[in-house]
């Protein structure tokens, strides 16, 4: 049997924040998820995140996409008219995440606001965001649009 290798990490090289953040043991675990993962540390937005993703995510047809569009609003930091939310998308910290009017995200897509901590990402009016092959996903849309790890 082969043993596995362990990474050894120089003593001179620094971690990041996040790294910091995320081996910090004085941190409890489900803290690090809500702030992670959630976005936001108080309970109630935690207990909004687990609930709406865990009962719409992967809710098709017409109703699917009308609860989403409607109770998904609670999850953002803004959300304007018109948006369609597909099925399976995954919101990493989507209280940092402002989706402009008639914004499409397309089924399996990943929004990440995990970017930088305070401010949020926006995908402009009109935007498309579509993920193809397993590829990483992409964003477009006019006026300011949302780049690099969506």
């Amino acid at each position: 049997m082969v043993e596995p290798l362990e990474t050894v990490r120089p003593k001179d090289v620094p971690k990041t924040k996040q790294q910091a953040f995320l081996t910090d043991e004085s941190v409890s675990a489900l803290r690090k998820y809500r702030l992670l993962v959630v976005g936001d540390p108080r309970w109630s937005a935690f207990f909004r995140y687990e609930v709406l993703t865990m009962l719409l995510t992967g809710l098709g047809g017409s109703l699917g996409l009308w609860l989403r569009q409607k109770l998904y609003r609670w999850l953002f930091y803004r959300m304007g008219r018109g948006v369609a939310i597909g099925r399976y998308v995954t919101l990493r910290a989507p209280f940092r995440i402002a989706l402009g009017n008639r914004v499409v995200v397309e089924d399996f897509v990943l929004l990440d606001g995990r970017g930088v901590p305070g401010k949020s990402r926006e995908v402009s009016s009109l935007g498309t965001t579509s993920s193809s092959g397993g590829g990483p996903t992409s964003c477009a849309g006019a006026g300011r649009s949302m780049s690099g790890p969506v």
